[in-house]
């Protein structure tokens, strides 16, 4: 019996397949939060990159609703200490039956707060073949770059922690993640 090896090109010459990505914290923010604009710039990423969009989940561009037709897009309404989600999980089950190259999310914080599980998603995409890029935040697959996602990461939780706590720390913490992503762009 012989076993037979496919080499399968490096989508070079193709244009890469990519999802986008959105999350906000409870059913409360999704009607007058962010998703209708982290989807607008994600989608605007992934024209700029020459990627093409894909999914099997829609939200409505205004409104930032699930719909029938409209914008692709994997949205979810969770709060990010859950480590499973909706959206999330649909959009590693839409990686393993259908495929698609990279995952288009607005920042860091959008993906998870805790470094830990940012790159327990990271390698949940990862190991399917579907890398996740950040349109706010250009981290390379460096040493230096992995730093800067983890610092980043981690002033989010850290800044979360504090305004579910106030008083426990006075600095802008807003200003050290963007202050981050300053030096990353």
């Amino acid at each position: 019996m012989y076993n037979y090896y496919i080499m399968i090109p490096e989508r070079q010459s193709m244009n890469k397949r990519a999802i986008i990505y959105a999350r906000v914290s409870t059913d409360d923010q999704r009607n007058n939060y962010s998703i209708p604009s982290q989807v607008a710039e994600c989608k605007k990423y992934i024209e700029a990159k020459g990627y093409v969009l894909v999914g099997n989940c829609f939200v409505d561009p205004e409104t930032g609703q699930d719909a029938i037709s409209g914008i692709p897009a994997f949205v979810d309404d969770y709060s990010s200490r859950e480590l499973s989600r909706p959206a999330l999980d649909a959009a590693y089950e839409y990686l393993e039956l259908y495929g698609y190259d990279v995952v288009v999310v607005y920042s860091i914080d959008r993906l998870d707060r805790d470094p830990y599980k940012l790159r327990t998603h990271e390698y949940g995409f990862l190991k399917n073949s579907a890398a996740v890029e950040y349109v706010k935040g250009d981290y390379s697959d460096t040493p230096d770059g992995q730093f800067m996602k983890t610092v980043v990461g981690a002033a989010a939780k850290l800044e979360y922690v504090v305004n579910k706590k106030p008083g426990i720390f006075q600095y802008p913490l807003f200003l050290v993640r963007e202050r981050c992503l300053m030096n990353i762009k």
